[in-house]
Order: C-alpha cells, then sequence, then structure tokens
C-alpha cells in the first residue's frame, strides 16, 4: 500500500496533531487517514474524521483509530477521538511557555492519565514547578550551590557536585531523567 502521509516529515508538526486512520481500510491492507492539527478546533476535527469515513476505500467503514501523534507531551490516544478533549489539552499545551521536553517529563512523572484527565491543571502545574533543565545533577548541585553565595575556588575541587545534586532531588525538588540525560528539576508542592 501508498505510505506518503503517514509519518509526519521531520520538524514539520510541533503543534499537537493525531494520525487518524480508517481501521476498515488498514484491515484491508490501505492506509487512509490524516494527520489533523488538534488546535484547530473541535469543528476542524469533527470534520476531519467525517472526511476520513466519507472518503474510505472501503464501503461501510465506520470506525477511525488514531495511530500516531506528534507535538504531545505523552500518548493523546487516552483522550480518544473526543474533538472538544482533543482541542482542550491540545490548547494547554501549546499556549504553554514551559519547553516541551520538560512538559514530557513532568507527564511521564505523573502519569499520562492524570494527565489526559486534567491537561490544563497538569500543564499549569508543571508551569509553576518548574525549576529548569540542566546537563547533568553535577550541574544542577553546582548552580544551587551558588545561590548561597561565591564558593571559594579552593574548595570547588572539594565538592562532589553529582552527588550533591542527587542529595538534592532527594530533597524539596522532583528530578526526571530524559532520554537524552538531561536532569529536568521540579519544585515538590
Amino acid at each position: 500500500g501508498d505510505v506518503r502521509g503517514v509519518h509526519a516529515p521531520v520538524g514539520a508538526m510541533t503543534t499537537p496533531s493525531i494520525y487518524v486512520a480508517d481501521l476498515a481500510a488498514y484491515v484491508a491492507g490501505r492506509l487512509h487517514g490524516e494527520w489533523i492539527n488538534c488546535e484547530d478546533g473541535a469543528e476542524v476535527i469533527t470534520g476531519a474524521l467525517k472526511r476520513i469515513i466519507a472518503t474510505s476505500p472501503v464501503p461501510g467503514a465506520e470506525e477511525l483509530e488514531i495511530h500516531d501523534h506528534e507535538g504531545w507531551p505523552c500518548d493523546p490516544t487516552e483522550l480518544g477521538l473526543n474533538p472538544e478533549k482533543l482541542t482542550g489539552a491540545a490548547t494547554a499545551v501549546a499556549e504553554s511557555d514551559l519547553p516541551f521536553e520538560a512538559a514530557q517529563a513532568f507527564v511521564a512523572h505523573v502519569g499520562s492519565r492524570y494527565f489526559t484527565e486534567n491537561p490544563a491543571d497538569v500543564v499549569k502545574e508543571a508551569e509553576e514547578a518548574y525549576v529548569g533543565c540542566f546537563r547533568s545533577y553535577e550541574e544542577f548541585g553546582e548552580e544551587q550551590a551558588e545561590r548561597f553565595g561565591e564558593i571559594p575556588a579552593f574548595l570547588t575541587h572539594y565538592v562532589d557536585w553529582e552527588r550533591l545534586g542527587r542529595d538534592l532531588a532527594d530533597g524539596d525538588e522532583n528530578f526526571s531523567d530524559d532520554s537524552t540525560g538531561d536532569v529536568f528539576v521540579f519544585r515538590r508542592n
């Protein structure tokens, strides 16, 4: 079958989008569906869903499913194909000032179910708790120590910065390691 258009071009979709597939066509060995920008609103999503069914290459097609996604901090399939939920969650994600990778780390920590049930609340909570992204626990430990004033240079090589950063993880802050090794820091409420 023809696979053009199934995978989003790299970097092309920075907004929360989903690829919705026609299941009857999929079972028949044909790919039929489209990418939908979920920020476009519930009416646009509803229209796209109806169009996928109406243009199905399989007579009597009626079931759709999310087969891919882009720009979400977690898998949006738990939102289902509910246009209002998809639009609300996409808007919460898109309007956030939080770096995307930080949002992913936060959602991974709190759980995707919590996000899909309360997307605006989760995004707000993450924004309020976000301290920053650091290349390592060592970098975080050094930066936190500097908040207390300048540390004399002759003492710095006696400090185990990574251990300090990790110890801080057991204290007032919550840390998540992203697949790149970056450390995302969120204050605990």
